[in-house]
């Protein structure tokens, strides 16, 4: 028999074990999404293919009439190249005989042997000067096509090519362009802006202390400001090949213009969105489905 205060110990135990709160269930730990994979595209000395094929959507959005049997041909534009060590960058856009499609920046970490495009493509903008002030800070300018252009910004990257990040001049919908920029540091750069509109503020210099953050208007004028000369001995061109159909990357060394990369300026084709598939008709001697019936 066991003693009363070993009993009296016992029987608390087992009332306050059944008087106790159910535990709280563990919470499980949220499944994160897959990380989205994209294209690597590799240079063997032929021309790299991109593809920019479109839709119904698109057609619908440019008013452009294309069928299976009467394709609109998408073709590429490479604008500007940048080089930082052993790192290219290439920006520019897809484009039909009338519409900008989408833009594209790309960038190669092995001296143009491999590529990504590190930024999402942006619907109907394009994308073209580009500059690197130094190895981890990079900027394209880039506006959205159409009859008047609008809406120009900046991308900038600040780790090298991997993350990119938008910075809009305006507030949404204005009109205008970039016509050129340059950056002496990371934060500190100027861009003229052509407003394309008549009068005393058609052109507009600015000037940020903050790498593109915040900027203060220096000059407002009807007249076209001149230009910053170009680097007279770049590290790196981009120029269309008419006898590979190509646009060829190239790095200067030692004097000599070596090719880098190419990518073919033939880029799909617009032609509608595939008809929806139509079901497999049931075997003979089947019975049929009844029909569905109201919920």
């Amino acid at each position: 028999m066991l003693p009363l205060r070993a009993v009296t110990l016992a029987f608390a135990a087992g009332l306050l074990q059944a008087q106790a709160p159910p535990a709280a269930p563990v919470p499980q730990a949220e499944t994160a999404p897959p990380p989205v994979v994209k294209p690597l595209y590799h240079y063997a000395g032929k021309p790299i293919a991109l593809e920019g094929k479109c839709g119904d959507a698109e057609m619908a959005d440019y008013g452009m009439s294309c069928t299976p049997d009467e394709p609109c041909p998408v073709y590429l534009e490479l604008s500007a190249v940048e080089a930082a060590g052993s790192k290219l960058y290439l920006s520019g856009d897809f484009h039909t005989e009338s519409a900008t499609l989408w833009s594209v920046l790309l960038a190669s970490d092995d001296d143009g042997q491999s590529w990504t495009e590190p930024f999402d493509r942006l619907r109907g903008v394009a994308l073209e000067q580009m500059q690197f002030p130094g190895f981890a800070t990079g900027f394209a300018a880039g506006h959205t096509a159409g009859a008047l252009p609008k809406d120009p910004f900046l991308l900038r990257t600040v780790d090298s090519g991997k993350t990119w990040s938008r910075l809009p001049l305006f507030e949404a919908g204005a009109v205008g362009l970039i016509e050129y920029f340059h950056f002496d540091s990371a934060t500190h750069g100027t861009l003229g802006v052509d407003r394309v509109r008549p009068g005393a503020g058609h052109y507009m210099t600015l000037e940020t202390e903050t790498g593109g953050d915040a900027w203060t208007v220096r000059q407002s004028s009807a007249d076209q400001p001149p230009r910053p000369a170009r680097d007279p001995n770049p590290l790196a061109r981009v120029r269309a090949d008419d006898g590979s159909k190509s646009f060829r990357v190239e790095r200067r060394e030692n004097g000599v213009w070596r090719t880098a990369a190419a990518f073919a300026i033939a880029a799909g084709a617009c032609h509608g969105d595939p008809p929806a598939p139509v079901p497999a008709p049931a075997p003979a001697g089947a019975p049929a489905l009844p029909p569905a019936q109201p919920r």
